[in-house]
């Protein structure tokens, strides 16, 4: 037997006959049977399986700073990127790389025990009236001995 339905209406077995149904696509789907969508904005976290959203999934700049809870992103969720123990993770205007710091110039050594490299601080790098007669060494002189040699004074502080 053929019943004449309403377009949109299906015959569906109720378990003792065939009753005509009309599909709804009220909830979280919408669409045709057949070509049903999932609403916007009715996914939540529950509905998600663990482990199954990955980078490639995300579309590019979806998400933003005000979408992270502060916090919740710690160093041991980042990506190490191929640095290497002592290197530091540097902006370079198109991508964060590993950089390993080069200290140049007066210090050296590295950036958490910097140490003055000999013989580069002069006169101009030591605040005037600071240097005592402790801080020299003796300059081969002997007690009593005081000498001059045009540019020096060998053994005597004059003040």
């Amino acid at each position: 037997m053929i019943w004449e339905q309403p377009r949109g209406q299906i015959l569906y077995w109720n378990g003792g006959s065939w009753q005509p149904l009309t599909l709804s696509t009220d909830g979280d789907v919408s669409g045709a049977y057949d070509k049903l969508k999932i609403k916007e904005g009715v996914v939540t976290n529950k509905e998600i399986a663990p482990n199954t959203i990955q980078g490639t999934n995300i579309a590019l700049n979806t998400i933003q700073g005000s979408n992270i809870a502060s916090n919740t992103i710690l160093g041991s969720n980042i990506n190490d990127m191929g640095a290497t123990p002592g290197q530091i993770l540097y902006w370079n205007g198109n991508i964060w790389q590993p950089l390993t710091l080069t200290i140049d110039g007066d210090v050296s050594g590295p950036y958490d025990n910097l140490k003055i490299k000999e013989g580069v601080v002069t006169s101009v790098e030591i605040a005037d009236k600071t240097i005592e007669a402790v801080d020299l060494s003796q300059m081969s002189a002997t007690p009593g001995q005081v000498s001059f040699t045009g540019t020096e004074l060998d053994g005597f502080l004059l003040l």
